[in-house]
């Protein structure tokens, strides 16, 4: 469904205190829908190869 799941923190650099967290996925076109249904949006479409063969898959995110 998906490839991994990161959550990153953006720092104020001032202040160090998080501004706001984002929950990023690599998700196939299958789980595509499912992420967009449950709020995240696409960041980057991209093309990957696993044993040889080439996939599509997208880089979504989620504030």
């Amino acid at each position: 469904m998906c490839d991994r799941l990161e959550r990153k923190w953006l720092e104020q650099k001032s202040a160090g205190k998080p501004v706001s967290k984002k929950i990023i996925t690599h998700a196939s076109i299958t789980a595509r829908s499912f992420f967009e249904k449950r709020g995240y949006r696409v960041v980057k479409e991209q093309q990957v190869t696993r044993q040889g063969v080439l996939l599509i898959n997208y880089v979504m995110e989620k504030e």
